[in-house]
């Protein structure tokens, strides 16, 4: 900070990207941050000041919801991630619960945009099969009349 004091009380980029590994490696099925539903895809980044989360900010408080399985809250309080935070609740004063929920409901994610290489200068690619469809063809395999036989 620029005043030298470390930022107590504070939640990072770095603590909610720990909170929704670990939720999903509990068994989480969809996890969003403040109603931003998270793809496989879905960076969470500081930027400035703020938290973005798929590239939108999120303001504090922040509210993390997941859908999973009936034992993905047992699951999630045997993680780092949910001991970091009650060490933070008793050092820092932050305010962390975990609650139940049967009718929860979250959004749909955004689709994720892939990108593709492309050969530069009209040179052949190796998946290039002379078609412009944007998206790559996989490499062929060898036919069995070229493929090394190993005998002699």
């Amino acid at each position: 900070t620029p005043s030298g004091k470390p930022d107590l009380g504070k939640i990072f980029d770095r603590d909610l990207q720990a909170l929704t590994n670990a939720l999903w490696a509990s068994g989480a099925e969809a996890v969003a941050v403040n109603g931003q539903r998270l793809s496989a895809t879905s960076p969470i980044r500081k930027a400035g000041g703020a938290i973005l989360v798929d590239f939108r900010p999120v303001a504090s408080p922040y509210e993390i919801t997941a859908i999973g399985p009936d034992d993905m809250r047992e699951r999630f309080e045997d993680t780092g991630a949910a001991r970091l935070m009650d060490r933070l609740v008793d050092v820092e004063g932050i305010r962390f619960d975990v609650r139940d929920r049967d009718d929860l409901t979250l959004p749909a994610a955004t689709e994720p945009s892939l990108d593709y290489a492309r050969a530069v200068g009209g040179g052949a690619s190796p998946f290039s099969t002379g078609t412009t469809t944007g998206q790559p063809s996989p490499p062929e395999s060898p036919s069995p009349s070229t493929s090394p036989t190993g005998g002699g």
